[in-house]
């Protein structure tokens, strides 16, 4: 999914002001309400398709519905999943949306779970020398070793916690509260 600079606008203009019509929206990116609500319709929809598989390969092809004004076909790796649009005049009317410019998609179901994201490919945390697992937690000043020990046993599976046998104090500055980190 590639972002233009309008596309970036649009997506800065909607995180200050969620709730900002789709003409005034347009009014601030140089675009008409249309092509505002078709970006933010085609970003929904790339959005989705990314969560399920980032590979695929997304396109609109324009095509003539009788329901949109402006529509498309829906592809996903060549293969048709459904369709979307901005809703036109006849539509609007008849849904008494006159005053919107109402946006849609079909969109298959069936298709989109079928997407398959294969492997991930992931890379292990880098671990400090001499450290097998890191735990980082904040107590109470006086809280006791044998406390925060004991804590842990409790709360972990035995085969999670391998050994507790030395803390490190990360800050000396106790912060108001009297915590401090471990």
């Amino acid at each position: 999914m590639r972002l233009d600079d309008i596309d970036w606008a649009i997506l800065e203009h909607l995180q200050r002001e969620g709730r900002m019509g789709f003409r005034e929206l347009g009014r601030r990116v140089g675009l008409s309400a249309p092509a505002v609500t078709a970006r933010v319709l085609r970003g929904a929809i790339e959005g989705l398709v990314a969560s399920l598989n980032r590979n695929a390969k997304l396109e609109f092809v324009p095509a003539d519905m009788a329901w949109a004004e402006v529509g498309a076909r829906i592809l996903v790796n060549g293969r048709e999943i459904g369709q979307a649009g901005i809703f036109s005049d006849a539509i609007r009317q008849r849904l008494d949306l006159m005053d919107l410019t109402p946006c849609g998609a079909e969109v298959d179901f069936d298709e989109l779970m079928a997407l398959k994201a294969g492997p991930i490919k992931i890379q292990p945390i880098p671990r400090f020398p001499a450290i097998e697992r890191d735990l980082s937690i904040v107590v109470a000043e006086e809280t006791r070793w044998t406390d925060i020990v004991a804590s842990v046993q409790r709360g972990a599976p035995a085969s999670h916690v391998r050994k507790l046998g030395r803390a490190v104090l990360v800050s000396v500055t106790v912060p108001p509260g009297g915590r401090r980190r471990i």
